[in-house]
């Protein structure tokens, strides 16, 4: 229950409020019931078979679609069990092959504390113009358009790998391939609010992700005082969406400003859009040859990957005695990122951007303009400068500039040092003939303590999302998000 417009000024009571008090109620029941089957077997410990398999029946869609199956199997074998010649070689300790296949299905409608109940139609709710109003009820429809056959996602993926340990497991890796497809994802798109509705919940076409995981440590050092350890993981991604429906030649996933987050058919998954300047076949901006000043296109286009293809983690970790320090870089990159944030930030001059040229009168860079001489032709703009607004302010906070998304792409490139950590054991003979405390370690760490950006990225973290609630708003940076913060902490462990 609710109450508006107190009649005595800090009496926080319903019954002292002014106007109708609001009331609202919200109840939701949904069901899932599984059955699951698992199914293993060996041979000699070095060949193995494992099998899966479970149907859910979920209540909140069409009774054609509540039911699905998922299977999974896997083998692995394991050549240095089998062949002892290769074990007893004193290079190579561990080859193992594996390989895997599976199918996995969800039903991804859950709003939180909904379950995905009665997501199959539009609701009605109280209105707030005005409504209710004494003993008058109002109520009005959502905004949300739903598919009347909303499916399951479902997802089947493929995978080989290798583990290959040498040097009496001094050196350990992994290798991994893998693909796999999604079909019938699950979206919430805007439509045109004509359509008296502001977004969609549909299923649409298939996405694929395919790529490379690999693993390799090195033991350096290693006896009863010092071990040494260093390696890395490194992880290649490419996401793709293969089609679409038929119906919607690409989706909007979500968007902050001028600058949205895209599946397009064709294109990674997902993919940046917006406007960008105007330009000749070669790339160059073209302005006009009297004010000097550019133009947006008229529609947007895809203007970047809005997720890392390549992920690299640098680590290493030393012990001598009781101390234990370990370190782990991390780097990200092969994406754009759009900053929304920098649109406020001309708009208010705080951006660096606006400082360009001293703020006065400059030839935009890289321009062109129309030869009068040669229609169709452009010539090099060298000498036409732009002069609008004082000291040429205006030009940093008009739509010229601030409604060309283009202008805030940046790539997303970083290398963070991720953590740092020391602990140190405390010697058990401490705590002399206790039998109570068996050991105690007191430790500190710092997490996220250095960040290097890409040259262009004049903004923030790439990490920090900030459109809308949902996961929908990759590769998208404004300034609704927490600012990237440092972590440091300490503690201390006992075993008993």
């Amino acid at each position: 229950m609710s109450a508006n417009g107190l009649v005595v000024p800090g009496l926080f009571n319903v019954s002292n409020g002014v106007g109708t008090p609001g009331a609202s109620e919200s109840n939701y029941t949904a069901r899932q019931v599984g059955t699951y089957g698992d199914f293993r077997i060996g041979y000699k410990n070095f060949l193995f078979l494992h099998g899966t398999g479970r149907n859910d029946w979920v209540s909140v869609l069409a009774t054609q679609n509540r039911s699905f199956f998922y299977p999974s199997a896997d083998v692995s074998f394991i050549v240095t069990d089998a062949f002892e010649s290769i074990r007893n070689s004193g290079k190579i300790s561990l080859i193992k092959l594996r390989a895997g296949v599976s199918k996995v299905g969800q039903v991804n409608l859950s709003g939180g504390t909904d379950f995905g109940a009665y997501s199959l139609a539009p609701t009605f709710g109280g209105s707030s113009n005005g409504f209710p109003y004494g003993g008058l009820a109002g109520y009005t429809v959502g905004n949300l358009l739903v598919s009347n056959n909303l499916k399951p996602e479902i997802t089947k993926a493929y995978e080989v790998g290798v583990d290959l340990n040498m040097f009496n497991d001094r050196l350990t890796s992994t290798w991994t391939w893998f693909s796999s497809k999604t079909d019938d994802q699950t979206v919430n798109t805007a439509v045109s609010s004509t359509t008296g509705f502001t977004s969609l919940l549909t299923n649409t076409g298939q996405t694929q992700s395919q790529g490379l995981e690999a693993t390799l440590h090195y033991d350096l050092l290693k006896n009863n005082d010092w071990s040494v350890t260093v390696g890395g993981n490194y992880t290649y991604l490419d996401n793709k969406v293969n089609f679409i429906s038929a119906d919607l030649p690409k989706l909007a996933l979500s968007s902050n400003g001028s600058g949205a987050s895209y599946a397009v058919a064709g294109k990674a998954f997902p993919v940046l859009m917006g406007f960008d300047y105007k330009r000749d076949l070669a790339g160059h901006v073209i302005v006009s040859s009297v004010t000097g000043l550019p133009t947006k296109t008229d529609a947007i286009s895809v203007l970047g990957n809005a997720t890392a293809k390549n992920r690299l983690g640098l680590d290493g970790a030393v012990r001598y005695k009781q101390f234990r320090f370990s370190i782990l870089f991390e780097y990200r990159g092969g994406y754009q990122i759009f900053n929304s944030m920098g649109t406020e930030m001309d708009w208010s001059g705080t951006g660096i951007r606006t400082a360009a040229y001293d703020r006065q009168s400059f030839v935009f860079p890289n321009s062109v303009y129309a030869d009068p001489a040669k229609p169709g032709s452009y010539v090099p703009n060298t000498s036409v400068a732009i002069a609008n607004g004082n000291g040429n302010n205006g030009f940093w906070t008009d739509g010229i500039n601030r409604d060309v998304t283009s202008n805030y792409v940046t790539s997303g490139d970083f290398w963070k040092l991720r953590e740092v950590s020391l602990a140190y054991d405390v010697p058990t003979k401490i705590f002399g003939k206790s039998n109570i405390i068996k050991g105690m370690t007191i430790s500190a760490q710092g997490r996220n303590l250095f960040l290097w950006l890409a040259k262009d990225n004049l903004y923030t973290d790439p990490e920090f999302s900030s459109a809308g609630n949902d996961n929908n708003g990759i590769g998208i940076t404004g300034l609704g998000s927490a600012p990237p913060s440092r972590f440091y902490g300490a503690s201390i462990s006992f075993k008993f």
